[in-house]
């Protein structure tokens, strides 16, 4: 099938100083040691309109960064719609708050240093390069075919750590002797699309990893993490081709081989580490170009839904509990502590926030929540997003009713919506399976699956 396909890349790195988005603690950059991206492929079949796809070096892309980036398209682009634009994340934690506002103190934004770059402002200033950048790449869209690939190559590792009594810790320690074994299994294959004009030259790769770009997670200064090393190592080798890079559900994964190092192995908490892995990634992505293949099918499609998942509600019991100790930290910590509850080290983070949106959540009664769901379908390869940092399972699930297809699962896209864990996760507890870090528990996990089923299934039927 012929396409036609245009690439635009934009620099979203912020000016500094600036607070970090990421860890609970607040980290101000002073520095840049990699520019952050914004990739935009446009892609469309003759006569039909494109979608544009714009994966961003960010934590996540709100709602918000959504709806500023379309805004700010309408009138530039033709008969342009909010629903044809798809805004993911990388998930580095080396980049700026893009909100103010979060349900859970642990990640509001919460320095009053008026020197720093604010949230507001980053926003602003991302989505008007995001939106330069689609234009662009719409404006460079020619007659063009696409090809995939498969790499085997491991880059995710499952995180949490289970134990005899039943507890699951995020990246707990495995040398204890009532470790029992990790939750699920490491990351899967890397889905690989490259696109090709019609003098057949290379001209972009969109890359689905397994892996979030968290190896220099804790560090206090602005960096795309493995991908800048990524992209580098391709326009070395493949001259000026953009890399997309698109993350797969990973929600209980990280870069972290927990179980195993090899010895003299790089850091994987450096950039030694980032280097190696995003590297790694680059020489696949450079040797599977000449045995990449052609998607069988005439089928393109892009479909959009919000799908209404049930939110993850706490019970009355659990309500008069959490209130109950919001009670009695305000009788130990005082009236206002809640205005910074972090600030002493007296209150416990996961507790708190636990019983925080517990309370919340009973008060607001709210069943349902709107989740983006993309579906872009190329002959028998499939791109399916999500919303969520999303437990590997759910991805499991919908490859195992659609073994015929290559599915690119794409987690983090068009919304954040917090972890969505599994029944055992949420069994085994934990940071990631709590009802703090997440909208949706395991039954959100499991509508969410069926309305991407069905909407893979109608991106393959007749129109």
């Amino acid at each position: 099938m012929k396409y036609r396909i245009g690439w635009a890349a934009a620099d979203i790195t912020p000016r500094c100083p600036v607070a970090l988005l990421g860890q609970f603690e607040q980290r101000v950059a002073r520095e840049v040691r990699s520019p952050l991206q914004a990739v935009v492929m446009a892609i469309a079949a003759d006569g039909e309109s494109p979608a544009y796809w714009a994966g961003c070096d960010l934590l996540y892309t709100p709602a918000s960064l959504v709806h500023d980036t379309a805004a700010l398209l309408r009138g530039r682009l033709p008969d342009f719609d909010e629903s044809q634009l798809i805004l993911s994340a990388t998930h580095v934690h080396t980049a700026p708050y893009l909100n103010r506002d979060a349900e859970s103190a642990l990640v509001r934004y919460t320095n009053d240093d008026p020197s720093l770059l604010q949230p507001e402002e980053y926003r602003a200033f991302a989505a008007e390069r995001i939106a330069d950048a689609v234009v662009r790449a719409y404006h460079a869209m020619r007659p063009s075919t696409v090809k995939t690939a498969v790499s085997p190559i491991q880059t995710g590792y499952c995180r949490r750590v289970t134990y005899m009594d039943g507890r699951a810790v995020m990246y707990g320690d495995v040398s204890v002797p009532d470790f029992k074994t990790m939750e699920y299994h490491d990351g899967g294959n890397t889905n690989i699309l490259y696109t090709f004009d019609d003098t057949g030259a290379l001209t972009g790769i969109a890359a689905n990893v397994p892996c979030t770009a968290q190896v220099v997670e804790h560090k206090e200064y602005v960096t795309s993490d493995y991908w800048g090393y990524t992209r580098a190592y391709v326009r070395e080798k493949l001259g000026d081709v953009p890399v997309l890079g698109l993350t797969a559900s990973a929600g209980d994964l990280s870069p972290r081989d927990l179980l195993s190092t090899m010895p003299e192995e790089p850091s994987n908490t450096e950039e030694e580490g980032a280097r190696e892995l995003g590297e790694r990634i680059a020489r696949e992505l450079v040797a599977l170009v000449p045995d990449a293949r052609t998607p069988e099918g005439g089928v393109y499609r892009h479909l959009y839904r919000t799908a209404y998942l049930p939110r993850w509600n706490p019970t009355f019991v659990e309500y008069r509990r959490a209130k109950a100790l919001i009670e009695e930290l305000r009788k130990t910590e005082g009236e206002d502590f809640e205005r910074s509850p972090f600030t002493k080290d007296s209150v416990p983070k996961f507790e708190y926030s636990e019983a925080e949106v517990t309370v919340r959540r009973f008060e607001e009664d709210i069943e349902y929540v709107p989740a983006p769901i993309h579906v872009l379908r190329l002959g028998d390869a499939v791109f399916v997003t999500n919303p969520f940092e999303c437990f590997i399972e759910y991805a499991d699930r919908l490859r195992a009713a659609h073994p015929e297809l290559q599915l690119f699962d794409v987690q983090l896209a068009c919304d954040t919506m917090g972890y969505l864990p599994t029944r055992r996760a949420v069994r085994g507890g934990g940071y990631s399976a709590m009802i703090f870090n997440g909208q949706c528990g395991p039954e959100g996990g499991d509508a969410l699956v069926r309305e991407s089923l069905e909407l893979i299934d109608m991106s393959g039927r007749d129109e």
